[in-house]
């Protein structure tokens, strides 16, 4: 005689349900005497369509009855153990999680899976995106809000983040741990006219500043953009108004150049030309073409500037050097805000 075992489990993990062909069924279904006169493959038919409505018996009344996974056996009446045993581990693994539900416990008995020990990670590698679809995510801090300045108001929709001469000194009052004290700070004092912070620098504060195109007012220069990495180089080195070394038969070469150098901004270069703007190297060679050129820098969103020297560059070897600033100065009355062919300019902020 063929038997089944279906085994199924309660939460508590204990098990407590067998079936097999012997199993009470419905009076309908059971086996009369003149059905046992009909051939062995009918009676192979019928006991197998028994065991399998004893299983679906128990898996719909079985209360509290969960299936914990296991393969159910087909094994010959008088046949061993260890057949049952080597018939199991043939059979395919199931698809179905061997785990119970647990939305169906007792809360106390459910348990919580650390899903990020899982070895698949939702996580997509952008760099094996192409460019267009990658993102750029802004770490850089975010700006504080600033106080109107009632007794000498800031000058209107401007924001000092970009690099400013040393003419701006270190604030060495108490009470200043950030941007909004800041500019309090300077808001206070009549001799203060603009005020910048970042982390690194601190509080800074001195007087009037041209920024970006403004070619009127004080000779102390502000960048309209916060700070970005460039491409340098010094062409000839300067000590006390003369060429103390040419480094042009290296610097001008392609094959020998760093355009690398100086990726911190400098001053002294002057205005944006109007060539070179295309690349480094082009910029590069203008300054190398030009007599008395020392020092050249290029970016592709500021242009080729290039000149008799280059000061105050910042330094480089610090991430922190090209977050943005944040700033403001005090509107100045007798002042025009004119570019150099006189008409007003404005700082655009994005």
């Amino acid at each position: 005689m063929t038997s089944t075992m279906i085994r199924a489990s309660k939460g508590d993990g204990s098990t407590s349900m067998g079936c097999s062909a012997s199993a009470a069924l419905p009076p309908e279904l059971a086996l009369d005497d003149k059905e046992a006169k009909i051939g062995s493959s009918l009676r192979r038919n019928r006991r197998r369509s028994a065991q399998v409505v004893c299983a679906i018996i128990y898996l719909i009344f079985g209360a509290g009855i969960i299936w914990d996974g296991t393969v159910v056996t087909w094994v010959k009446e008088g046949s061993s153990k260890d057949a049952a045993e080597d018939a199991a581990e043939r059979a395919p693994p199931t698809s179905v999680r061997n785990t119970p539900d647990t939305t169906q416990l007792a809360p106390q008995e459910r348990k919580t899976v650390d899903i990020a020990q899982t070895s698949v990670r939702n996580t997509l590698d952008t760099a094996q995106l192409p460019a267009q679809k990658r993102k750029t995510v802004d770490i850089s801090p975010v700006a504080a809000a600033i106080a109107p300045c009632v007794g000498a108001p800031w000058k209107e929709d401007e924001n000092l983040l970009g690099t400013c001469p040393s003419d701006l000194k270190p604030y060495r009052g108490a009470g200043v741990p950030g941007a909004a004290s800041c500019a309090q700070a300077c808001c206070v004092n009549t001799a203060c006219i603009t005020w910048q912070y970042r982390a690194d620098k601190g509080c800074l504060h001195g007087g009037d500043v041209r920024i970006g195109q403004e070619k009127d007012g004080v000779s102390a220069w502000c960048s309209d953009q916060p700070p970005r990495r460039w491409s340098g180089q010094k062409v000839l080195i300067r000590k006390g108004g003369r060429v103390a070394e040419d480094l042009r038969s290296t610097v001008c070469n392609v094959n020998t150049w760093d355009p690398t150098e100086q990726e911190g901004q400098c001053f002294g270069l002057g205005s944006v030309k109007k060539e070179g703007a295309e690349s480094a190297q082009k910029c590069m060679e203008l300054c190398c073409g030009a007599e008395d050129c020392g020092a050249w820098q290029w970016h592709e969103v500021e242009g080729c500037f290039y000149g008799k020297r280059m000061f105050s560059c910042a330094a480089a070897d610090d991430p922190v050097v090209f977050q943005p600033f944040q700033g403001k100065r005090k509107f100045q009355a007798t002042r025009k805000y004119v570019d150099m062919k006189g008409k007003p300019w404005k700082q655009s902020l994005i």
